[in-house]
């Protein structure tokens, strides 16, 4: 039985049918070290998401053997205390450093107990992706705005809790820390700054041009609560209205992921680079370079992953590169487009790479507004 490339094959794409047994018995086969070890210039900064509940110390071994220096784990609300006692003893024994990854704005048991948080968009465009969709003022689950204050509260609290799990100088990245996708209504996954969320807001609503963003605040309040844990912040670039990727000029009126919207004033335009701006005095800030989840895996950027490229020089415009962590896809890919994004990655001087062998999940649908 040939081997080679087994072990990333069920790290990276887990058979949901296959038993804890079953897993094990493959994985211990041993294969080579993935080609994703093999970077040319592999930057210093060199972590790998993981599901430690699902792969134990498998995954581990297979991040020290894919290159890895350190390991991450996402948390929830329902993690036990020992879980996470077991992954940082696994990773530390493997030579590599832990580090916990949270949920803030998909958060689908929040929305199921709170759907008068969820986002209501300005435009209807978005409902055409779910034809069977009837209703009227729909609203995007399982999406909490972040610039709602009950949903603020309530994310900083969670996070609070989950972190009291955690000693000093723990690390903790935050994913989705903007609005809901789809967010004026268009349609697009990487609208994330329009906000026409209910309820009392913690910061101005893009469209009115204020230099105050709720993602900074939350941060902010992050750090005065639980000031002995390193927190990242990890964004998602906004829609490509109105802007230029590498060569190419105003991508979405060609993918035309937003439909008939065209706002890249406030949301490409102003909101974005400003709350770049506003991030640019943190140690070290994440980018959502998954190339593929984020549907920009299409000829007009270029060659393979060159949006991951093209998504780092749109934020070196208005912040320093240099702090950057992109989050790269190892999910649904080939060992071949992974060494394409990392390639991507070393060549542009960012403080690292994440490789998320964690699928991300972008998806909404339609629920009725309350």
């Amino acid at each position: 039985m040939n081997t080679e490339g087994l072990y990333h094959r069920i790290i990276v794409n887990p058979n949901k049918r296959m038993g804890r047994r079953a897993f094990i018995e493959c994985a211990v086969l041993g294969a080579a070290a993935p080609i994703f070890a093999c970077s040319s210039k592999p930057p210093p900064f060199r972590h790998h998401l993981i599901d430690y509940s699902t792969t134990g110390r498998l995954g581990i071994e297979a991040a020290r053997r894919g290159g890895a220096d350190a390991v991450i784990t996402p948390l929830g609300t329902q993690t036990d205390k020992a879980l996470v006692v077991a992954f940082k003893s696994q990773a530390r024994r493997h030579g590599l450093e832990p580090g916990f990854w949270i949920e803030v704005g998909r958060d689908q048991e929040a929305a199921n107990s709170h759907l008068e948080w969820l986002h209501t968009p300005q435009h209807t465009d978005w409902l055409a992706q779910f034809p069977g969709w009837s209703g009227a003022n729909a609203a995007v689950f399982p999406w909490l705005p972040l610039n709602n204050k009950a949903v603020f509260e309530y994310q900083l609290a969670k996070v609070a809790s989950i972190a009291s799990m955690l000693e000093p100088g723990d690390s903790i990245y935050l994913n989705n820390v903007q609005n809901p996708p789809a967010g004026c209504g268009c349609g697009n996954l990487q609208c994330r700054s329009w906000d026409n969320s209910p309820g009392e807001k913690i910061a101005p609503s893009p469209y009115e041009h204020r230099d105050v963003f709720f993602t900074s605040l939350f941060l902010d309040a992050l750090k005065a609560k639980i000031p002995s844990i390193n927190f990242t912040p990890i964004i998602c670039p906004e829609c490509e209205q109105g802007v230029s990727m590498g060569s190419v000029a105003n991508p979405d009126a060609q993918t035309r992921y937003c439909n008939s919207i065209n706002c890249a004033d406030p949301c490409g335009g102003f909101y974005y680079p400003g709350l770049v701006r506003a991030l640019g005095g943190l140690d070290r800030v994440g980018l959502l370079c998954t190339y593929k989840a984020l549907r920009r895996d299409i000829p007009i950027y270029g060659g393979s992953a060159a949006w991951v490229a093209s998504n780092i020089g749109r934020y070196g415009e208005h912040g320093s590169v240099t702090k950057l962590i992109p989050v790269i896809q190892g999910w649904d890919v080939s060992e071949e487009e992974i060494k394409a994004q990392i390639d991507s990655v070393s060549n542009n001087r960012v403080r690292g790479y994440i490789l998320s062998l964690l699928p991300l999940d972008n998806s909404f649908w339609p629920v009725a507004a309350k």
